[in-house]
C-alpha cells in the first residue's frame, strides 16, 4: 500500500521489542512507514531489533533520544509517559492501550494533547481533557502473516480429535488462561483436545497432576517465531480467549484471520467479536459459559464453519495499512499540514 508522503518523522517509544506488551502494533506499523520512506525510529532502553518478526525501520537506545531531533513522538506503554514528557517534540500522540491502565493514563491528562483509543469502546471507560484533540483508530492484522493455509479443518476429514488453542501465559492473571482450564476440565468429551503455545515454557497449575487423563489431553507448544503460530491457528478447530481486560485482542484477531472459530470475552473484542456472528462471547471470568460454548462448537461442525467463515470476513476491514493511513490524518489534522 502506497502512504501519502508528508515531511514526518515519527519517534517511538517503548520499554522493549519482545513479543509481547502492546509491541507488534508499533512494529507493524513501523514496517509500513519505512517501506514509504519516511523515518520512522523505536527507542528502547537496550535498543535491540524485535528477534520475533522482521522490522524495516531504525532502532535506537533511550539514551540516543536526548541527543535527536523529534517531531512526531507517540507512545501507549505508561512507563514510558515521563520520559516521553521530558521529550521535545512538535506533536505527542498518546495510545490508550486499555482500562487497566487508565489510573496512570489519568496523571498525565495535562501533560498531553493528542489521545488516540485502539478499540471503538476505549471512551467507555477513558475521559479525555475537553481541550484535547482525540481519536479511535483501531488496530489490525497482518493478513500476509496470518491467513488460512488449509482448506480443511482436522476433525472434517480423518481426524478423531478437536483442537482447541489458547494462549498459555497462566501467571499473566489477565489473560485469563486458568478460566480456559478450568472449562476444560469440567469437559468430559474425549475428542477435545487443549493446545496451549506461548514464547515461554509453559507450567500448569498443581491441581492438573492430580488428573492424569485431563493432563494427557494438554499439548504445550514453545512458539519461536510466526510461522509456528501461524500453523497452530490453522490447526486448531476453536480458538478461546478468555481476557479479563484488553484494549485489543491480537490473538483473537489473528485467530480470525485464518479462518479459526473463535471463543471469546468482550474485551478487546468489540470492533470484530459479535456474538453468534462472528464469534461466541461469553463474559469474563466464567468458565462455566466457556465450556458451554465450547461444547456448542464441538456438537456443531455447520456453526464452527459459520463463525470462522463470518470472523474471516469481517476481519478483513481490520488492517495495519488501514491504521496507517488513519494516523497520517490524525497527524495532518493536529499539525495542520
Amino acid at each position: 500500500m502506497v502512504l501519502p508522503k508528508y515531511n514526518i518523522k515519527l519517534s517511538i517509544f517503548l520499554p522493549h521489542t519482545k513479543v509481547y506488551g502492546g509491541v507488534r502494533h508499533f512494529v507493524e506499523v513501523g514496517n509500513i512507514f519505512s517501506k514509504n520512506g519516511y523515518c520512522y525510529t523505536i527507542y528502547t532502553h537496550d535498543g535491540e531489533k524485535p528477534d520475533w518478526i522482521d522490522y524495516y525501520g531504525d532502532i535506537k537506545s533511550l539514551e540516543a533520544a536526548a541527543n535527536d531531533s523529534h517531531d512526531v513522538v507517540i507512545t501507549g506503554d505508561v512507563g514510558m509517559l515521563e520520559v516521553v514528557k521530558r521529550i521535545n517534540a512538535n506533536v505527542k500522540i498518546i495510545y490508550v492501550l486499555g482500562p487497566r491502565y487508565i489510573n496512570e493514563y489519568n496523571k498525565y491528562l495535562s501533560c498531553f494533547q493528542v489521545w488516540v483509543g485502539i478499540s471503538n469502546d476505549w471512551l467507555e471507560y477513558f475521559s479525555p481533557p475537553e481541550s484535547a484533540y482525540y481519536y479511535t483508530n483501531p488496530l489490525g492484522v497482518n493478513r500476509q502473516i496470518f491467513s488460512p493455509r488449509c482448506n480443511n479443518k482436522n476433525n472434517q476429514k480423518g481426524s478423531d480429535y478437536i483442537y482447541i488453542l489458547c494462549f498459555g501465559r497462566i501467571n499473566k492473571k489477565i489473560k485469563g488462561v486458568l478460566d480456559i482450564l478450568k472449562a476444560f476440565k469440567a469437559l468430559k468429551d474425549s475428542r477435545a483436545k487443549l493446545m496451549m503455545f506461548d514464547s515461554n515454557h509453559i507450567h500448569l497449575p498443581w491441581w492438573s497432576n492430580l488428573n492424569i487423563k485431563f493432563k494427557r489431553r494438554i499439548e504445550r507448544y514453545l512458539i519461536h517465531d510466526q510461522e509456528e503460530l501461524v500453523a497452530l491457528y490453522n490447526k486448531a478447530d476453536i480458538f478461546i480467549s478468555a481476557e479479563r481486560t484488553s484494549g485489543w485482542s491480537n490473538t483473537s484477531a489473528e485467530a480470525m484471520a485464518c479462518k479459526t472459530a473463535v471463543i471469546c470475552t468482550p474485551c478487546g473484542t468489540r470492533d470484530f467479536a459479535i456474538d453468534k456472528e462472528t464469534a461466541l462471547v461469553v463474559p469474563v471470568g466464567r468458565p462455566d459459559k466457556i465450556k458451554e460454548a465450547v461444547e456448542l462448537l464441538i456438537n456443531s461442525s455447520d456453526l464452527r464453519a459459520r463463525l470462522a467463515e463470518n470472523g474471516f470476513n469481517k476481519i478483513q476491514q481490520f488492517t495495519w495499512e488501514a491504521h496507517c493511513m488513519c494516523l497520517l490524518e490524525i497527524i495532518r489534522e493536529v499539525k495542520k499540514l
